[in-house]
């Protein structure tokens, strides 16, 4: 897999920033594709967007600029219900459907109830 330039060249990153807090840039997609963070880092370690209802419920993490996993909690997966903070994980580009959902660290937990006062109005 190479570095991924072909993908920002090709200008299939059409996304915005809307916002940054806590490292983690608020994309807005730019295009009716589909309404996730992108598969592949353009100049962020970490990306959230917004779900139909304009909440943020996904934080995507990336290294080298290809996404390792994500911080969700829109979605049922596995044993966790939605609402329920889980990490799900990448591998070489794609869901890693190996791999269970696990539960976040202290630290995640922290960053998305940041992310949730910031861009969702949430306490």
């Amino acid at each position: 897999m190479g570095s991924g330039a072909g993908f920002f060249e090709k200008g299939i990153f059409n996304y915005k920033q809307e916002d940054s807090h806590c490292g983690v840039k608020l994309l807005i997609r730019l295009d009716n594709g589909h309404k996730n963070c992108p598969m592949y880092s353009h100049s962020s370690k970490m990306y959230a967007h917004r779900d139909t209802e304009k909440k943020v419920t996904q934080i995507a993490v990336y290294e080298n600029r290809v996404r390792v996993y994500d911080i969700d909690w829109g979605h049922d997966h596995d044993s966790f219900k939605k609402g329920e903070i889980h990490i799900q994980y990448y591998k070489d580009g794609h869901r890693d459907k190996s791999r269970p959902a696990e539960k976040p660290t202290p630290e995640q937990v922290q960053l998305v109830k940041e992310i949730c006062r910031r861009w969702n109005n949430e306490e």
